[in-house]
């Protein structure tokens, strides 16, 4: 059902955002077209020229507004821990009308006047609605920041551990250049992936790409202690993509008067990113959000129109009367009857939705040639 409804609503949209265009695309062109007795071919193209530069700007402005728009919904859905937008939105009303009800109760029953209760209630509300709206943007900012940060940090990790490893090495190699390592060179050693200088000192660099379920142990950290060993390096790093047991931290204080290893997760990877100046922009993060939201948003539609397709429609209500007439001699006939009347619906909206898209696809196809 809730899938019916969704699909009936997204039609409805379509539709109304066809019409929207319809109405724009006729209001600029006839704003804008130009008597052309009298004038040249050439002054006709430029008059041509303008109306599409016109069209462009609005499209693109609109364009912009959906983007805002579906950022918004993808933050509060967010922030909200699992509620979709609409609950958000019908939550804070209920809250300021209870908030405007209790108000109006509460001077009431101090002044029995409603219509003063009333105006001095409104005033609250209007209080509340101001310091709610100031507390509530900041929240929104840090919380905005947060998200972004995570979806940065899966995007990164998902494109980190999906390259080959010796392009891991080098990505890793270009962001330490940019932080002042210099001289940095792969190593072809097994346990030792580059060596170069950082802050007059030779350290040598051993470079994890492990998921996050699988973490670097001591076992690992006590090779690359033995290779910096066998190479007289007095300090080394080891980076990874995932995080370090805990018998890791044991066993580093037992090293340091030989040799002092750093071990960078990718929490630190992130940092070195930061510093290196190619940690994705907050435009590049919000990018990356909206083609998640379009995909979600295909594959849910993809998802309606197989359900709803018109070679099912049939089929729904055959079964559904099979259903019904079986599910009588049953002790459970309640239940059958409401599962026919179920693929019934499915049949019916199935067909309906079928006859809408028909409708709107022939009425976009008249409106292609309004400008």
């Amino acid at each position: 059902m809730v899938i019916v409804i969704c699909n009936i609503k997204d039609n409805l949209s379509y539709y109304i955002k066809d019409k929207m265009k319809e109405v724009v695309l006729r209001s600029v062109y006839q704003e804008y077209k130009r008597p052309f007795n009298g004038y040249n071919q050439n002054e006709r193209d430029d008059c041509m020229d303008i109306d599409k530069t016109i069209l462009f700007d609005i499209q693109k402005a609109l364009k912009e507004k959906s983007n805002k728009r579906k950022l918004k919904k993808y933050y509060l859905e967010k922030i909200g821990k699992g509620k979709t937008y609409t609950a958000i939105l019908f939550d804070d009303i209920l809250l300021k009308a209870l908030f405007l009800i209790i108000c109006t109760v509460f001077f009431y029953i101090k002044t029995s006047d409603i219509w003063f209760s009333g105006i001095i209630s409104l005033q609250f509300l209007l209080l509340y609605i101001i310091i709610s709206y100031k507390i509530k943007k900041v929240k929104y900012k840090k919380a905005v920041e947060k998200i972004n940060s995570q979806v940065a940090k899966k995007k990164i990790y998902k494109d980190l551990t999906n390259e080959t490893p010796y392009d891991f090495i080098e990505e890793i190699k270009s962001n330490l250049e940019k932080c002042n390592f210099q001289d940095l060179k792969i190593s072809s050693e097994k346990d030792l992936d580059l060596v170069g200088d950082f802050k007059e000192n030779k350290i040598g660099i051993k470079c994890f790409q492990y998921t996050s379920d699988y973490k670097v142990n001591a076992n690992a950290v006590r090779e690359f202690f033995l290779v910096l060993r066998k190479h007289e390096l007095n300090e080394g790093m080891i980076i990874t993509t995932s995080s370090f047991l805990d018998d890791t931290n044991e066993l580093l204080p037992k090293l340091e008067n030989y040799v002092k290893i750093h071990l960078l997760d990718m929490d630190d990877i992130l940092n070195i990113m930061k510093k290196a100046e190619t940690y994705p922009s907050n435009s590049e993060i919000e990018k990356n959000i909206l083609n998640k939201v379009n995909h979600k948003k295909r594959k849910l539609k993809e998802y309606r129109d197989t359900v709803l397709s018109k070679g099912k429609s049939s089929r729904y209500i055959i079964i559904g009367f099979i259903i019904y007439f079986f599910g009588r001699f049953t002790p459970y006939d309640g239940y059958y009857t409401a599962i026919s009347v179920l693929l019934f619906i499915l049949g019916i909206v199935s067909i309906a939705n079928y006859l809408i898209k028909l409708f709107f696809s022939e009425n976009s196809e008249d409106n292609k040639g309004i400008v």
